[in-house]
């Protein structure tokens, strides 16, 4: 009795592993014809799920690449490209971060394609947090490539505030033209 019930655990574990590997990303000409072949790149994953609306979270090399750096001139920024960012700064165990979490996702859904919504763990990322001069969470960063500024807001903000905020610092035309 205790070999079947062994022999059954064994064939068990190896349907498993079968499975596992078999879901490897390694796609078959087959797999990509039933379908299989519409999964976005992982690279280009964080402007997908911008365009859908959706909050990404960066660390410090996809704050490079998706957000930019700063000029010489530790003022301005160089873009990575053209579209206005939000970033939420926070930390895990912060609770006014959890709370302001929704509202930015809200903004993120309903500017879709207009903006693009990043999320930063400020622990994960201290040479960005240093950077941005990040001090307490949780804080908002908005970064108008336009006028090539990055403003910041401290602290728990509902989603009528946010949503102001991105028409004014982000989408206005008083936004574009503060800086030239």
């Amino acid at each position: 009795m205790k070999k079947k019930r062994l022999f059954g655990l064994f064939a068990a574990s190896l349907c498993v592993s079968a499975m596992l590997c078999n879901c490897s990303g390694n796609q078959t000409a087959d797999s990509k014809a039933a379908g299989g072949g519409n999964i976005a790149p992982l690279e280009n994953a964080a402007e997908v799920a911008s365009e859908q609306g959706v909050v990404t979270e960066i660390d410090e090399k996809g704050f490079d690449e998706y957000v930019g750096k700063p000029n010489s001139d530790m003022k301005t920024w160089n873009f990575a490209q053209q579209t206005p960012v939000l970033i939420d700064c926070y930390a895990t165990w912060c609770g006014p971060c959890k709370q302001i979490a929704p509202n930015v996702e809200q903004i993120a859904k309903k500017y879709a394609g207009k903006i693009k919504v990043y999320k930063m763990d400020t622990e994960k990322c201290p040479r960005i947090s240093q950077m941005l001069g990040i001090t307490s969470i949780p804080t908002l960063i908005y970064g108008n490539p336009v006028s090539g500024d990055f403003t910041r807001e401290l602290g728990y903000r509902d989603v009528e505030h946010l949503d102001n905020n991105v028409q004014i610092r982000l989408l206005s035309s008083k936004s574009v033209i503060q800086k030239q």
